[in-house]
């Protein structure tokens, strides 16, 4: 049996205009991809990215939002979903609405997916933005992948992040109040630097931030000087010239190990690039 006689008189390939419940398979997921869906946009690799995981780890649940086909059999809404059955070959169940008219596609998709931000917002969470933006990193970092900074997570895993890391909160807050620390640095990568940081010693971590925050008692050698100046220097270029996030995160972290070590640097830097001739692993504070 062809693959097209094998996925087709399947529910979509009905004209009656009705909805119900679905469970698509990863192969029929990729076949509709290939041969019904011929006017989508482009996926969002980070969307899917984010979907994918919520498959994998058991958090996805029919919430009402559909997969929608029209009369003639093809894909009018729910490609990232698909895209995201295929990726991480888990089947996906789901409300579809079948049969509607082919003209109504462009009035698709004109509201925006509320985001992990606006999921804590509604749970009354303070600093909202920049502590999603933080439990990202969290997340990244417990998966190992720290220095490939998507901004992608899901809802539910930041839910589960906040219940497991709660004082990562007040490291937020600290970082949310202090203007002069921020235009440093991103909020999100101080916030996650202070709360890994006073994880490990809570005293020499909001030290560390307070040190860098004012310029205070740094003599010469001292990491947190180096960090401050280069991080001055990085704002002073303005956007264009700007370090990379990454960066600033590793040379943060290993500046941090200096420091809590008692060693003096006459340089702070990352040679993380593989292009470099001795590419440096990734840093973890300790």
């Amino acid at each position: 049996m062809s693959a097209t006689a094998e996925f087709s008189k399947k529910p979509w390939d009905d004209p009656t205009e009705r909805a119900e419940v679905y469970t698509f398979t990863p192969e029929e997921a990729r076949w509709l991809l290939r041969e019904r869906n011929p006017a989508n946009r482009p996926c969002n690799p980070g969307q899917v990215k984010m979907l994918a995981s919520e498959l994998e780890g058991g958090y996805w649940r029919r919430n009402g939002e559909t997969i929608i086909f029209d009369r003639e059999g093809r894909l009018m809404n729910g490609q990232h979903r698909l895209t995201a059955c295929v990726s991480s070959g888990v089947m996906l169940e789901s409300w579809c609405v079948f049969g509607v008219e082919p003209d109504v596609f462009d009035t698709l998709d004109r509201t925006r997916r509320r985001s992990t931000s606006d999921d804590l917002a509604i749970r009354g969470e303070r600093h909202y933005t920049t502590l999603a933006a933080t439990l990202v990193l969290i997340d990244l970092e417990e998966r190992g992948k720290l220095d490939q900074m998507w901004s992608g997570s899901n809802q539910h895993v930041a839910a589960e992040l906040l219940a497991r890391h709660p004082r990562v909160r007040g490291a937020v807050a600290y970082v949310c109040a202090r203007a002069s620390l921020r235009r440093l640095m991103p909020g999100r990568v101080a916030s996650f630097c202070l709360y890994r940081f006073s994880e490990i010693d809570h005293h020499m971590g909001y030290e560390f931030f307070e040190r860098l925050a004012t310029g205070e008692m740094l003599e010469e050698g001292n990491p947190i000087l180096l960090l401050r100046n280069r991080l001055l220097e990085n704002h002073e270029h303005g956007t264009i010239s700007r370090m990379q996030t990454t960066y600033i995160l590793a040379i943060t972290v290993k500046a941090w190990n200096a420091w809590r070590e008692g060693r003096k640097l006459k340089f702070l830097r990352y040679r993380g690039d593989q292009s470099d001739a001795k590419p440096e692993s990734f840093p973890v504070p300790h």
